[in-house]
């Protein structure tokens, strides 16, 4: 007979058959033989047997592949720690070589932190499982004054943009990330 593939029953099915394999070996009959009788195979009857030796009863759970967080490079409480250290400082003032958090930035961090290296795709998954992606940033910078920022677009930005058309300069823009220029005398 050939075996039954359980991925492709539903929920009931395979409750049903494991009902069916507890009471053929409740009333003595081997693993094997149940096995081969209901087209499972033997490891998944073991299974089966084990759990209901150890609890004294049928397991309704359903367990597949593995426990979630089985084999993780970091604990739940490591985790915390780098996404508040993420959240709260800059690369910088942990003294790592990076502007801003990249992917080499957070491993580094890791690295010095918990003495674990963690490879670029399960670090891309811890990213993904925090939420933590690259076009929107966690948190605002906590320096920022709305109102300074609204006075110096309307009334100093206007005096210097207005120079810099008449001495027909450039206006140059620089961050952590890097330079950008703004050359007005295009525009006329």
């Amino acid at each position: 007979m050939k075996n039954v593939d359980l991925r492709t029953l539903n929920k009931e099915a395979r409750k049903e058959l494991k009902r069916a394999a507890i009471r053929m070996f409740k009333a003595g009959s081997k693993q094997i033989d149940i096995a081969e009788t209901l087209g499972i195979r033997n490891s998944t009857i073991t299974g089966w047997v084990i759990n209901y030796k150890k609890i004294g009863k049928i397991s309704n759970e359903d367990k597949r592949g593995r426990p979630v967080g089985d084999g993780r490079i970091l604990s739940p409480k490591q985790e915390k720690v780098i996404q508040k250290m993420i959240i709260d400082k800059t690369p910088d003032q942990y003294k790592l070589s990076f502007a801003l958090w990249s992917n080499e930035a957070i491993q580094q961090l890791v690295e010095r932190e918990f003495q674990k290296k963690i490879p670029q795709r399960t670090l891309c998954d811890f990213l993904h499982r925090w939420k933590f992606t690259p076009q929107r940033p966690v948190k605002l910078a906590y320096e920022q004054q709305p109102k300074a920022v609204k006075e110096w677009l309307d009334e100093t930005y206007p005096v210097i943009e207005k120079q810099c058309i008449k001495e027909r300069g450039e206006i140059h823009w620089a961050d952590e990330t890097g330079i950008s220029i703004y050359d007005l005398s295009k525009n006329f």
